[in-house]
């Protein structure tokens, strides 16, 4: 069970969320998960069950998420060991749209903005970077 500071309760069988691979947007929660493949994840708080799993590849790599966090409603940004670069997906489309160089070689924190404009990434690495997407 993963309980959401919203006070949401679901079961999701599957996620293995490591650190800030979690995120809630209207009825629908983000994992992002330590897996080579298939590891972001949309699910519908209200049926408790998975939507879609989301494609944050734009070659062939591994995946390894660390993070994952909604931008927009229909838009989620990620990262982790696999994925270094900050990816920005959209849900519906389930592809990557855009993508931010961090030169990380793990990218294991992202904070957005309030008004979710800007975008910080950190993690093995001497920087973090400051990014904005189209």
């Amino acid at each position: 069970k993963q309980w959401y500071q919203r006070r949401v309760a679901i079961t999701a069988g599957g996620p293995k969320v490591c650190g800030e691979g979690i995120d809630k947007s209207g009825n629908y929660l983000v994992t992002a998960s330590w897996f080579v493949k298939d590891a972001l994840q949309l699910w519908d708080t209200r049926s408790q069950k998975l939507v879609s799993t989301l494609n944050c590849r734009t070659v062939e790599d591994s995946e390894f998420l660390y993070c994952g966090q909604f931008y927009t409603h229909d838009k989620v940004i990620c990262g982790g060991s696999g994925v270094t670069n900050a990816k920005l997906v959209d849900t519906v489309e389930n592809k990557v749209v855009d993508e931010v160089m961090t030169n990380l070689k793990v990218m294991q924190s992202l904070c957005l903005s309030r008004e979710r404009k800007m975008c910080v990434t950190a993690g093995l690495g001497d920087h973090a970077t400051c990014a904005t997407f189209s």
